[in-house]
């Protein structure tokens, strides 16, 4: 399953537990990939996170942009897009 998250948890409830982060994706994306469960069935998720710090502004339209299609892709060979939370 495909979760998007861009920033952090912020006003609305985020219905997901967002555990480590997957080293192997490290240093090969501006996002970070963690495992995460659905709190209300326990089920494990995939959560891309980007954390907006000092160095990465430049790269904040681009992934604006992507957490926007992402909402509307479908495709056998994606993991489906599930929720997402934007918090500055």
């Amino acid at each position: 399953k495909f979760l998007s998250s861009i920033g952090g948890q912020g006003g609305k409830e985020f219905p997901y537990e967002i555990g480590q982060a997957d080293a192997q994706f490290q240093g090969k994306s501006p996002w970070t990939l963690r495992k995460g469960t659905k709190k209300e069935t326990g089920k494990p998720v995939s959560i891309f996170s980007f954390d907006i710090k000092p160095g990465v502004e430049k790269q904040l339209p681009s992934v604006r942009n992507a957490f926007k299609r992402l909402r509307t892709t479908r495709h056998p060979s994606l993991l489906p897009y599930l929720d997402g939370i934007e918090t500055e």
